[in-house]
């Protein structure tokens, strides 16, 4: 897609000119400026017949976007053309797009022809007819490096640059329906959740939005593996725009986001909701989130509260311009392919395919390296779409030499996403050390990555080599292989390097209990009897910790001297996993008895407590404000022990209860739009609204609500929310017997980010739906504000093109098959 980001006012007007002569087949000229009765370019600037308009509004809000468009309504209609035209560098939605439509078409020759959005722009310039228009208007195709560098180097990390670098060379995207609905929604909510089938573009339309709010200066977030304490930690306070993009967050196959993690998500939410300048987009697959449901109750709960756009419905010309720009990108060395896909209209059988999928559409690549024929192409595209499991299955089966097998599958039991090369090979070398059959005098791994780069898997450099399956589709058929070959299971178990390697291929990484598999259950107690538990490695320690933590605290209490040392280092660095492998009730689970005999003396807790370190992680590892006193209470009843054999910091004790308590309150009681709901007094602002006179006029009854009531709303609602949460949180502290009176958080700490206007704005608009005449309050919030649109992406509305448009519709389709 090309780059209209870096155009200037002036810069975008001859562009839409050049643009509109073309097709119009008329000279047109520019007029002096912005300020120009509604005129950008016109056939004649003393009796204009045709008139363009070229709106180079960005940046701009979409409900001010509409604002801007009635006003220029009103000077289109003074003009009278007999057609006008208007371009805008947005994707805008069908309802969008039929408003404009009706907006302009009483007052002149206007039709959904006659709009010209971000998208069609970018379609029209690819064509070659229209080369000439491109090479004149160079940053077109210059891409704005300066904008992407900065945004790709200022606080940014490696998976985020290498996404964002790597959907700019994307240059077969294609705007679709969901794509200009999501862009608008992310504009007036904040947060969406992108949700479809494997293969239908969620994870492609996400990264190339972050991609364009990257050029408009937000500071990128991404990450694929739900690290969401990372995420919060890098996020600023101030009015940094900002955008989190949290890729197939809830896991790529199922569900792996702990659950402890929800919590850390809906407050994520909360923060980016209420935050004037933050952007979070979301995306899963259906199933997933549909397991999430079953197994998270509070998921419910949160997605519930989240704007959701299904990206499965595609339009027939979206499908069109899928496959044509595929193919035109794919296939440029190979142009046959596209004529004879494009004669004789085979095109219709893809685009008319009922499993039609942009993933299976992407294999032309790979296809096009094992089949020159274009036939043979054409009919392995077609095999694909009648049985799209099978897409791997041939090149896996047939194809791929035993070791290159080998690679993949331990890839698979390693990561879903993408894994240090040295880890890798690591864990491949002790896969092949079994097998007598496989020479092990040269380098295979780096033969086999040779063999399979580009085509099933992908590498990418930052400190270390990184090494990913090249499409999530190779996920999916490698773990239906692995499920169905047993022996491989067996194999990859036997020779594992990594306990994430077992856990995954014998529970699936599943949230769920490892009690509920038996067969994994047997294997972790049997290496821990025989501690051999501490000859695998652990990716993640908090495995390791949680499997330490449940067997020798919270089943029964057991004096082992092998897992001592350990299990008290994991503590400290606070590694103990709540959900996997066993699932704990919460930190209290083994926290409780490591104060209780015999734990208390064996594990040395009153010697392990002069470190703020361990004191800290025991803190920190609690999920909530229960469990949080809890622990405090559990510390400080060794702390205030009048027979003491340590010094303890009472100092630095004291002063992160205090901070813990206060930041984990502050999320609890915090929430400004429940306090409104169920906590906010407003009687004096009901006292103010009966008050106003009956003979008021209406015009200064409005001014009333607009500047007085709206001034006293505001504050009033600052006042008691701030006292009511510092109210709250310091009746909690000053019940504890460890707190010195010490409160860090005041006014200022509880008001961040917090909506107080928009609540403001609403209760007003409320009161004055009550006080005002019907007629009356209705012309006013017409004019004040564009009444808010439901989005919703039902079939009817994704439907670009009605009845009336078909036979349009297939020849535009045409018309991209026959250049």
């Amino acid at each position: 897609m090309l780059n209209f980001f870096t155009l200037e006012p002036k810069e975008f007007a001859e562009l839409s000119r050049d643009i509109l002569q073309k097709i119009v087949k008329k000279t047109l000229y520019l007029t002096d400026g912005p300020y120009d009765e509604g005129i950008d370019f016109t056939d004649n600037p003393q009796n204009s017949r045709i008139i363009g308009q070229a709106k180079n509004f960005i940046l701009t809000p979409i409900d001010k976007l509409m604002r801007k468009l009635e006003e220029e309504k009103e000077r289109v209609s003074k003009l009278q053309p007999e057609a006008y035209y208007l371009f805008l560098p947005k994707n805008l939605t069908r309802k969008r797009l039929e408003k404009i439509v009706n907006l302009f078409n009483p007052v002149t020759r206007f039709d959904f022809e006659h709009i010209f959005t971000l998208g069609k722009m970018d379609e029209l310039l690819q064509k070659k007819e229209y080369r000439d228009i491109l090479e004149k208007h160079p940053k077109l195709w210059n891409f704005s490096m300066d904008i992407l560098s900065r945004a790709l180097y200022k606080n940014i990390d490696f998976d985020t640059r290498e996404m964002l670098l790597n959907i700019q060379s994307f240059s077969e995207f294609v705007p679709t329906e969901s794509y200009c609905a999501c862009i608008e929604l992310l504009e007036q909510d904040h947060a969406v959740l992108l949700q479809g089938a494997p293969g239908t573009g969620k994870t492609v339309i996400s990264r190339r939005i972050a991609l364009e709010l990257a050029q408009q200066g937000y500071q990128v977030h991404y990450t694929t593996d739900g690290n969401l304490r990372d995420i919060k930690g890098i996020l600023s306070q101030d009015d940094t725009p900002e955008l989190i993009l949290l890729d197939d967050f809830l896991g790529q196959m199922y569900v792996t986001l702990d659950p402890g993690k929800a919590g850390e998500l809906e407050t994520l939410l909360h923060f980016v909701q209420r935050s004037k300048h933050k952007r979070i987009l979301l995306n899963s697959r259906i199933t997933v989130l549909q397991e999430a449901e079953r197994s998270i109750p509070l998921f419910t709960r949160i997605f519930s509260n989240l704007k959701k756009i299904n990206v499965d419905e595609l339009t027939e010309y979206e499908k069109a311009r899928i496959l044509h720009n595929t193919l035109k990108k794919q296939c440029g060395d190979c142009p046959k392919v596209f004529r004879y896909i494009a004669s004789e209209g085979r095109y219709w059988n893809i685009i008319h395919h009922r499993n039609f999928n942009p993933r299976i559409i992407g294999m032309i690549a790979a296809m096009t390296a094992n089949l020159s024929d274009p036939k043979d192409l054409y009919d392995r595209l077609l095999e694909l779409l009648n049985d799209p499991a099978n897409i791997w299955a041939q090149e896996f089966e047939q194809n791929l030499r035993p070791e290159d097998r080998l690679l993949l599958t331990t890839l698979y039991s390693l990561t879903n996403t993408n894994v240090d090369f040295a880890l890798l090979e690591a864990c491949y070398a002790a896969r092949i050390r079994t097998m007598p059959e496989i020479d092990k005098t040269v380098n295979q791994a780096e033969n086999a990555l040779r063999r399979l780069n580009r085509s099933m898997l992908r590498q990418t450099w930052d400190e270390t080599r990184k090494i990913s399956v090249m499409n999530p589709s190779v996920n999916d058929f490698l773990s239906q292989y692995i499920r169905k070959h047993p022996l491989e299971q067996e194999a990859i178990i036997a020779s594992a390097v990594y306990f994430e390697q077992i856990y995954k291929l014998m529970h699936g990484n599943s949230i769920q209990n490892i009690l509920n598999s038996p067969a994994l259950l047997a294997l972790v107690e049997q290496k821990f009897e025989d501690h051999s538990l501490l000859n695998l490695r652990f990716q993640d320690d908090t495995y390791l910790g949680n499997i330490l933590a449940y067997q020798c605290i919270v089943r029964q209490p057991l004096l082992d001297d092998v897992y001592r040392d350990k299990l008290i280092s994991l503590l400290r660095q606070g590694a103990v996993d709540n959900y996997r492998p066993f699932l704990l009730n919460g930190c209290l689970s083994y926290i409780l008895p490591l104060f209780s005999k015999p734990l208390f003396s064996y594990y040395q807790m009153e010697r392990n407590l002069t470190d703020n370190g361990f004191v800290d992680s025991l803190m920190q590892s609690a999920q909530d404000s229960n469990e949080l006193l809890q622990v405090l209470s559990l510390i400080w009843s060794v702390f205030s022990n009048p027979v003491q054999k340590y010094d303890y910091d009472l100092s630095y004790f004291r002063q992160k209860a205090a901070e813990y308590t206060e930041n984990q309150l502050l999320d609890e009681v915090g929430d400004f739009n429940t306090f409104c709901i169920q906590k906010y007094d407003r009687s004096k602002f009901d006292h103010l609204v009966r008050e106003i006179p009956a003979d008021m006029p209406i015009e200064d009854v409005i001014d009333y609500f607009e500047y007085e009531l709206s001034s006293f709303l505001e504050d009033d609602l600052t006042d008691q929310f701030v006292e009511c949460v510092i109210r709250s949180i310091q009746d909690v502290l000053e019940a504890q017997p460890w707190f010195d009176g010490k409160i860090s958080i005041d006014r200022d700490i509880v008001l961040i980010d917090q909506d107080i206007w928009g609540r403001a704005e609403i209760m007003i608009d409320n009161a004055m739906y009550d006080c005002l005449p019907r007629e009356t309050y209705d012309t006013y919030t017409a004019q004040r504000r564009e009444a808010s649109d439901n989005l919703r992406l039902e079939r009817s509305s994704m439907e670009y093109w009605n009845n009336t448009e078909k036979e349009n519709q297939d020849l535009q389709i045409c018309s991209l098959f026959t250049e």
